[in-house]
């Protein structure tokens, strides 16, 4: 198909875009703050850093030509320029919205609704996000479709026959991450079980009361930011991951490099977790107790996990390969 697309993304980088990207044989621009500042600075000059985005995306797009045009979503401003765009330049636009797009406060922004209106094609990354947004008068007439994230892919010899077990517990610290509840579980789990280790991914700065308090726990070890290959090589050796969150419909994409890695996890006993994995996982309610007896059910129940993850990668990959067809059909189809 003479085809030509990119992937814009006003943000540093993403995993979850070099995946699609790579799919889509598509080239991607990552376009970072021209505004450096925080605080009452950032709040005041925010525009500025959107406009030089902007003329930078349009640069972007009377050089590339393309022909169809995928932009993440959030932050939603970017969908609103690159379709605004588009109304000129004669492009399709696909939309890749996480959940925070439709959350405050990026639900929320100027003509979001409007330029989700007036994309070709909506993705969202779950049923339970899907059922909740079609069922809101707010966004009647939007093309969603589901797309969850691509499966990661990782070389054979990154693993190990013996190493150190570990669970690893992948985080960025956000606000809907329920880390002193987890933290707490992984104390409570410990007293009994002193030969485990807990190695937490992420910035830990952004709540670095936890850090203080848990630090000294000789079962935890907080690894801080770390790149691409090191992460890569902790997730493929890792025993389990762990991964919990307070959301209901929130696909969380750390779950999804674990089944690439064909390592089986423990996470949030939510929604959009049971329509995907149902029993085949380790699901937790978020409070303390259950983290310890979820660890404990874990390594009683490893070499079963370890078949089911298997079984999961094959049904999440099958899944995802037929999304990407229809969706891909319904992109050239007009053309």
């Amino acid at each position: 198909m003479n085809q030509k697309i990119i992937f814009i993304s006003w943000t540093p980088y993403g995993r979850h875009t070099e995946l699609l990207g790579k799919s889509l044989n598509a080239e991607i621009f990552y376009i970072s703050k021209f505004i450096k500042f925080k605080g009452i600075l950032w709040k005041l000059l925010f525009p500025v850093d959107y406009l030089l985005k902007s003329i930078k995306s349009f640069h972007i797009l009377i050089n590339k030509k393309p022909t169809i045009v995928f932009v993440q979503n959030p932050p939603s401003i970017a969908p609103v320029v690159i379709v605004l765009f588009s109304k000129f330049l004669k492009f399709k636009t696909v939309i890749d919205s996480h959940n925070g797009a439709f959350e405050k406060p990026w639900v929320n922004t100027p003509f979001h609704i409007w330029a989700l209106r007036n994309a070709t094609i909506i993705t969202i990354h779950n049923n339970v996000l899907f059922n909740r947004l079609t069922s809101d008068k707010k966004f009647s007439n939007i093309n969603f479709k589901i797309l969850n994230s691509r499966l990661s892919e990782f070389p054979s010899n990154l693993k190990e026959k013996s190493h150190e077990k570990y669970f690893l517990i992948i985080s960025s610290f956000s606000g809907d991450e329920p880390m002193e509840i987890l933290l707490q579980g992984l104390v409570l789990f410990s007293k009994d079980n002193n030969n485990w280790k807990f190695k937490i991914t992420g910035n830990y700065k952004k709540e670095i009361d936890l850090y203080n308090k848990y630090s000294e726990n000789e079962n935890i070890e907080f690894l801080g930011f770390v790149d691409d290959k090191t992460y890569d090589y902790l997730l493929v050796n890792a025993y389990g991951i762990i991964a919990l969150s307070t959301r209901d419909d929130v696909q969380q994409f750390a779950l999804m490099e674990a089944v690439g890695a064909e390592v089986p996890f423990i996470s949030i006993k939510n929604k959009t977790n049971i329509d995907l994995f149902g029993d085949k996982m380790v699901l937790i309610e978020n409070n303390s107790d259950k983290v310890s007896e979820g660890i404990n059910d874990f390594i009683n129940n490893k070499n079963e996990l370890d078949k089911n993850i298997i079984d999961i990668k094959i049904q999440q990959k099958a899944k995802w390969e037929s999304e990407f067809n229809k969706l891909f059909q319904q992109l050239i189809s007009d053309q």
